[in-house]
C-alpha cells in the first residue's frame, strides 16, 4: 500500500533512462536535456549567448560538447547546467519545472495532509554529471516546493551511492578516476 504514502519523481538528463522510467506505473518524470542547449551555452569570441545566470557559474572554458541527450557526459557542470536550463516543453526552467511538479502533487493528492511532516528522499549516484551535479540543488528545490505548497515540516534525506558501487560498470580506467573524481567534489560541495 506504498501507493498512498508515497510517489515517485526521476529526474535525469538521459533519454534512455528516462524512458525506462516512464514506463513504470505511478512515477512522473523530468527530462532535462532539452534541444538547442548546445547553442543557447555556447562561448565564441565576441559572441556571448548564455544567459546571465549560467555566466555566474558557467566557466567561459566549458567544453559545449558535453551538451547532448544521452546524460550529462559524467560532468558535474553539465547536469548542472542541464538542470537550470529551459524545460523541454519551452514553459519554463527545468528547475521550476521539477519544484511545480511536486507542488502540483501536494495540490491533487496530498493537501489533506500538508499538516504533517513530509519526508523527500532523494536517491542518486554522484559518480556521474548528472546526480553529482544537482542532488543538492533537487534536494533544495523539493524542500521550498513542500513548503510552498504549505506543509507544515519538511526533512530531506539523502540516499547517495558513492563511486565504488558504480566503478564496475565503468568501461576505463579514466572513467573510474573521473567517477572519483565526481564522487569527491559533491561530498565535498
Amino acid at each position: 500500500e506504498y501507493q498512498n504514502y508515497m510517489d515517485f519523481l526521476v529526474v535525469d538528463s538521459d533519454s534512455d533512462e528516462i524512458e525506462g522510467a516512464k514506463t513504470k506505473n505511478g512515477v512522473s518524470t523530468l527530462y532535462t536535456s532539452t534541444d538547442g542547449a548546445d547553442y543557447r551555452m555556447t562561448l565564441k569570441p565576441g559572441e556571448e549567448r548564455r544567459p546571465e545566470f549560467f555566466r555566474k557559474f558557467m566557466p567561459a572554458d566549458y567544453d559545449i560538447e558535453k551538451i547532448n541527450d544521452h546524460g550529462a557526459s559524467a560532468d558535474r557542470m553539465t547536469g548542472k547546467v542541464k538542470l537550470y536550463d529551459v524545460s523541454e516543453d519551452g514553459s519554463t526552467t527545468n528547475d521550476v519545472k521539477f519544484q511545480n511538479m511536486i507542488t502540483d502533487l501536494f495540490r491533487e493528492k496530498w493537501m489533506a495532509y500538508s499538516n504533517l511532516s513530509v519526508d523527500i528522499v532523494i536517491l542518486t549516484s554522484i559518480s556521474g554529471g548528472t546526480g553529482s551535479g544537482t542532488f543538492m540543488d533537487l534536494a533544495a528545490r523539493a524542500k521550498q516546493a513542500c513548503r510552498m505548497a504549505g506543509v507544515a515540516e519538511v526533512e530531506v534525506y539523502g540516499y547517495i551511492m558513492l563511486p565504488d558501487t558504480t566503478e564496475q560498470f565503468a568501461c576505463s580506467e579514466e572513467k573510474r578516476q573521473i567517477f572519483y573524481q565526481n564522487g569527491y567534489a559533491a561530498l565535498k560541495e
